[in-house]
């Protein structure tokens, strides 16, 4: 008997916990539900004010944060806002009769009648300055509050920010004197800011904006490095050891990247980062080269560990290529993002004396030729198809050399309006170079030309099957891999 009631009360307890789950997630869907059917019924006809993302609904005023939503601005009085004067587009700032807002926050202590200056959301009086960001991740609000987000409107005060216009107190000293050096930096007499955070060992009267230059293009002024006297500086934080009369700021064409080059002290930087002067490889990872690249080195001739000095640039654009390649007499590097290291590719697979450039991914040397392909390896499983890793790859195509060689012509477009690539011809043979292989057209980087004189009439577009053969089963001579 005890038994069997026992069972019935563990019986009861199931169905009971059971049902309160149904319940508990009945209401969260219903709940959830009307909310966004609200989200969808809010703010048609509302009017948008202008060069502002402030909006004025049913007599309240709303602002749009980026990634978070529409919030009740409280306190802002709908007849009198209007977006203020400044330079630069800056959306997230507006005012009012009696305040100036970031976002959906009024800035304490400004005085809209008695605004100094503002730019790239720096905005000052004559005793205080700010800075307003555009939109940043709010990382000041809790699990809690993220989940309470979702049952709260537009309407509510209290609606939790998970995205919000930072305000930053530049808490200077002399606020009369701030001035624009270029988009997030300001300096005035005392301090250099970015984003309003002060830059330590920046002086603010030497400092000036510094050129970058884009590989295979033109010098343009850099949004996130400066310099002052005696030092370069990554957004807030100072290049160690780098001299500004010695250092060089790139960026390469199609790269999320940015890399300084201290050429005084051989040393490059990724952002504010400088790059190992040592690189250690195991011989499990020398395996894994062996077997994955087709080289005539042997196992126990490769590596342990490489140097990084005298490096340069292997690939002056990443239209073939998911990493930027660097390269000296021992091996070809790159910047992995998966595990913020710099990596080994391979070891030298050329001869570093009299290897050059024929085009942004495409090299030779006195006997060997290469070309750079972008990879993209997905998931092959019926319900996961995103990206697994991506690859650099370098293919060899042995005993063709430099010297070998000949540019024909451009290949551009039906409208002439931009290059499909380059033609080339080594002996009797034409290569057909795409100008980018990370596209829906071009798959791969170098093909093969089976007819010359309809590829160079123009009316070829749809006849790429029958004209361009891919290079296929060539070594792979180096490969850089980035998993997600």
């Amino acid at each position: 008997m005890r038994s069997g009631a026992t069972s019935k009360i563990a019986k009861f307890l199931k169905y009971f916990v059971i049902t309160g789950v149904i319940v508990v997630f009945s209401l969260i869907f219903i709940t959830l539900f009307i909310t966004l059917t609200k989200h969808k019924e809010k703010f048609n006809g509302a009017k948008e004010i202008s060069r502002t993302n402030f909006l004025i609904f049913k007599g309240q005023v709303f602002v749009t944060i980026a990634g978070a939503g529409n919030f009740l601005v409280v306190g802002a009085d709908a007849n009198t806002l209007s977006p203020i004067d400044t330079k630069g587009y800056v959306p997230q700032i507006a005012k009012d009769k009696n305040h100036i807002f970031c976002g959906n926050k009024a800035i304490p202590l400004l005085n809209p009648n008695e605004i100094i200056s503002s730019f790239y959301g720096y905005i000052n009086d004559r005793h205080h300055a700010y800075y307003c960001d555009y939109s940043t991740l709010n990382t000041d609000i809790s699990i809690f509050e993220q989940f309470t987000d979702l049952y709260k409107t537009e309407f509510d005060e209290d609606k939790p920010l998970t995205y919000h216009n930072k305000l930053v107190d530049l808490k200077s000293l002399s606020p009369t004197s701030l001035t624009s050096i270029f988009f997030a930096y300001a300096k005035d007499d005392q301090a250099v800011y970015y984003k309003g955070q002060k830059i330590p060992n920046a002086d603010s009267n030497t400092v000036k904006t510094v050129n970058q230059t884009i590989l295979g293009s033109s010098d343009q002024v850099s949004l996130d490095y400066i310099q002052d006297q005696f030092h370069i500086f990554y957004k807030d934080k100072q290049l160690l050891n780098a001299r500004p009369e010695n250092t060089k700021i790139y960026h390469l064409d199609d790269s999320h990247f940015d890399y300084a080059y201290d050429e005084y002290n051989d040393q490059f930087f990724i952002y504010d980062m400088p790059f190992p002067r040592t690189i250690e490889t195991s011989k499990a990872y020398n395996l894994y080269l062996k077997t994955t690249l087709q080289n005539d080195i042997p196992i126990d001739k490769m590596l342990t560990q490489y140097q990084t000095d005298h490096l340069n640039f292997l690939n002056l654009s990443n239209h073939h290529t998911y990493h930027e390649l660097f390269y000296n007499d021992q091996g070809i590097f790159y910047w992995d993002s998966s595990t913020q290291k710099l990596s080994v590719a391979c070891p030298i697979p050329f001869d570093t004396k009299t290897v050059k450039a024929l085009s942004n991914g495409f090299i030779a040397d006195q006997k060997n030729s290469y070309f750079l392909e972008a990879v993209e390896i997905r998931h092959n499983s019926r319900y996961n198809k995103r990206v697994k890793y991506i690859e650099t790859v370098m293919i060899k195509l042995a005993n063709i050399s430099a010297n070998s060689w000949q540019k024909i012509t451009e290949i551009r477009n039906e409208n002439q309006s931009y290059s499909e690539g380059v033609l080339w011809k080594t002996g009797n043979d034409y290569y057909f170079e795409s100008s980018n292989n990370k596209n829906n057209f071009y798959e791969s980087t170098l093909y093969k030309v089976k007819n010359v004189d309809l590829l160079l009439s123009g009316n070829y577009r749809n006849l790429k099957k029958e004209l361009l053969l891919p290079i296929t089963n060539q070594p792979i001579a180096c490969v850089a891999k980035t998993s997600f």
